[in-house]
């Protein structure tokens, strides 16, 4: 009970709790230790999520195997494990399981009521039993560790009773730092090794040294210091101190003579610099220059001043990418390609990531302080309101999809958003975070396939399916009556075989632009073959369908495209009973149509 006490005395608010992972993400990633404090991330974790036992496992890709790095518990706990186990935990490799290839392969966080269904067949059960029971584990939990889909490790967290539920979103995003910190320090070894190899290989070869007698200029200077500038000694001959600023670049000069002014006034023993000096070639050789009096005229003026040269541009070269590395890793941390932001409990924003103003072109400057409301489609208000009820009702994780936000030139992209509500000690809501991510190209792109699915896309009318989609879900009795037209194009076949199908598709097309001019807005016009041609009615008497009828035949009497020439025979059926099927009302509209064709042929 005294155990419980002091936990809920501890516990963290999430907002808390997502400062201390940024700050861990600052501090870590800036350090340059190429080591990795394992206990401290363990410490960390079970700071974040408020349990006593935390467990941090390396993996190893060529050996499919866990090492235990670091367990959180106290010394008593450690040895008690010990006893029953038979061996010690920090160090000890583990082959991967059935259930952590299950984590390992598609959840990011798994959790497990059995401590023994992650343990190794070579533990004992009843052993394993036995620990659980003591330590009074409810539940384990197993948070994988990645960088860029590369898997690193995972933490095993171990839930006794008096532990809450940690907060999934916590542990997700504290192992995401952890992996981009493992992953920076893993490089940063591997430059760090190549660097020490580098000036292992430096220390082993000839340093170029040279003498310089200060009152008659003359500077002499040994074969290792030609050969770094691409020369044999005996094709430079002798140099003078003035040839050797020549061979400095020019924004390394004032320093340099600076620093030999402070030497020869005894302001300093000896200089060391790194400068730029001119290869045969014409490109720069960075050297680190030293240099120090050797002798000194009785006036104390200086006369033989000795030096080196050290080729050092490897050094630079490893050094400018370790620099790159740890500025690539930083905006990892830093960036998202979604978009994360907090409210707070009003809707006012307060934070927004760099990704905010790189999708929607708008400064974060200019948006911190406002409504999120106010970036919102007008369409898409209720919708956000609703969300914000649910967060303040559930007090809970919620999500909501394909809504509007405006990007600085006024058009509107779609988003999918997760919110959280962040909250005090007290339980009480003082905010909310959330991250938001561009869906505009999935919803266009479901939009077109779902348009053409419905659409004949050479009249760009609807098509069969749709007819009948629309055949059942308009027959409710509030469109009664509701009257159907079907048409057929006469004489399309002889005009096709006469003058080509392109004819034939102009003339199909010009019977669909007819139609959207005499039919209204509310009916529903179909192709649903190569020469038929539908149109629903709802709401249409009779009466009304016959003046719709003669207006469509008067329009469609006589089509001509070049010389080709088609009219259209019209059938037309009207429901006035519930109890009437669509269907058959279609077939009879067919049929009257058939019988209007075969008299305008009689006719010809």
């Amino acid at each position: 009970m005294k155990e419980k006490t002091e936990l809920q005395k501890n516990c963290m608010s999430k907002e808390l709790k997502l400062q201390k992972v940024i700050e861990f993400s600052r501090t870590f990633l800036a350090a340059e230790e190429t080591s990795v404090n394992y206990m401290e991330i363990c410490r960390m974790m079970a700071e974040l999520s408020e349990v006593r036992f935390v467990a941090f496992n390396t993996y190893d890709k060529s050996t499919a195997s866990f090492r235990t790095e670091a367990l959180h518990a106290g010394d008593r706990v450690k040895q008690m494990v010990f006893r029953f186990l038979g061996l010690k935990i920090e160090g000890q490799r583990w082959p991967m399981g059935d259930n952590k290839s299950l984590i390992m392969d598609d959840e990011s966080i798994r959790a497990f009521d059995y401590l023994y269904e992650l343990s190794s067949a070579a533990l004992p059960q009843n052993r394993v039993k036995r620990i659980q029971r003591f330590l009074q584990i409810r539940k384990v939990m197993i948070v994988r560790v990645s960088a860029k889909e590369e898997i690193l490790g995972d933490f095993t967290i171990f839930l006794d009773k008096p532990s809450p539920d940690p907060d999934p979103d916590i542990l997700n995003t504290f192992a995401r730092q952890v992996g981009l910190y493992l992953k920076k320090a893993s490089v940063e070894r591997e430059l760090l090794e190549s660097r020490r190899k580098f000036d292992s290989l430096v220390q082993s070869t000839q340093v170029g040294t040279w003498e310089w007698h200060v009152q008659s200029g003359e500077v002499l200077r040994n074969e290792r210091w030609a050969q770094m500038l691409g020369y044999r000694l005996d094709e430079l001959g002798p140099m003078i101190n003035q040839a050797w600023k020549d061979l400095l670049h020019p924004a390394d000069v004032a320093e340099s003579q600076e620093l030999l002014q402070k030497v020869f006034r005894r302001e300093i023993p000896f200089y060391s610099m790194e400068c730029r000096v001119m290869h045969k070639k014409g490109h720069y050789v960075w050297v680190l220059d030293q240099g120090e009096v050797t002798e000194w005229a009785a006036d104390g003026s200086p006369l033989v001043m000795f030096g080196s040269h050290t080729d050092i541009s490897g050094n630079k070269i490893l050094t400018e990418a370790i620099r790159k590395s740890q500025q690539h890793y930083q905006l990892l941390v830093d960036s998202s390609y979604d978009i994360i932001y907090r409210l707070s409990p009003d809707g006012i924003i307060t934070y927004l990531s760099n990704a905010w103003e790189e999708l929607l072109g708008i400064p974060v400057r200019e948006c911190v302080g406002k409504m999120y409301f106010d970036f919102a489609h007008p369409d898409d208000q209720d919708l956000l309101t609703e969300l914000k009820n649910r967060l303040f009702t559930s007090q809970e994780r919620q999500s909501l999809k394909a809504y509007r936000l405006r990007d600085s030139k006024g058009a509107w992209l779609y988003f999918d958003t997760n919110i959280t509500p962040l909250k005090n000690s007290a339980g009480q809501i003082i905010g909310f975070a959330g991250t938001a991510r561009d869906v505009t190209a999935q919803i266009k792109w479901q939009n077109q396939i779902e348009f053409w699915s419905f659409r004949d896309p050479l009249t760009n009318l609807y098509n069969r399916r749709y007819l009948e989609d629309a055949l059942h879900r308009l027959d409710t009795e509030r469109n009664l009556p509701f009257s159907v037209a079907t048409l057929d194009v006469d004489n399309l076949k002889q005009a096709n075989d006469t003058y080509g199908h392109r004819v034939g598709d102009q003339l199909l097309i010009k019977v669909a632009e007819q139609l959207r001019q005499v039919c209204r807005k509310e009916d529903i016009l179909c192709r649903i073959g190569g020469d038929e041609f539908v149109v629903l009615l709802p709401k249409t008497s009779a009466k009304t369908a016959s003046e719709i009828q003669a207006r469509i035949q008067e329009k469609t009497h006589s089509i001509r495209v070049e010389n080709a020439r088609v009219s259209v025979s019209i059938g037309c059926a009207t429901k006035t009973e519930a109890n009437q099927d669509m269907i058959a009302l279609l077939h009879l509209s067919d049929r009257i149509m058939y019988r209007e064709k075969n008299r305008n042929r009689r006719r010809r």
